[in-house]
């Protein structure tokens, strides 16, 4: 089973939705190359890690332009093995941040409530 997966020179800019991406990848350990990808245009990232039960980290993606995105129904469901979302903190917009922690609360709780109180928290200091 696929335990790294790479990804360059992919042009991901007319892609609107992200669903299923990386679905059922249960022994996916390692994505990189995720700071490639255009997102600007994409709505949905709906189901995009479900069921990787292995995946330790997303990284890569810090600098995506999520302006867009409305839908992350189940983005992190059964990620049992996620520990790490440091770089999804630069996506804080309020909605956005409700949709998530809906969209993961069953399969990270942990991860979910420090990234939320983390938004809170930084829109506080810097309001």
């Amino acid at each position: 089973r696929l335990k790294k997966v790479h990804y360059d020179f992919v042009d991901t800019s007319a892609v609107t939705s992200l669903y299923n991406m990386f679905s059922s990848m249960d022994k996916l350990e390692e994505i990189t190359g995720l700071e490639n990808f255009d997102v600007s245009n994409v709505t949905s990232m709906e189901r995009m890690f479900i069921s990787d039960y292995s995946l330790t980290k997303v990284s890569g993606v810090s600098n995506w332009n999520t302006k867009s995105v409305y839908n992350l129904t189940d983005m992190f469901y059964r990620c049992y093995a996620l520990i790490d979302v440091t770089e999804l903190t630069n996506w804080g917009r309020n909605s956005f941040i409700i949709n998530c922690y809906n969209a993961c609360i069953i399969c990270a709780e942990r991860i979910c409530l420090t990234w939320y109180a983390f938004i809170n928290n930084r829109k506080r200091v810097f309001s």
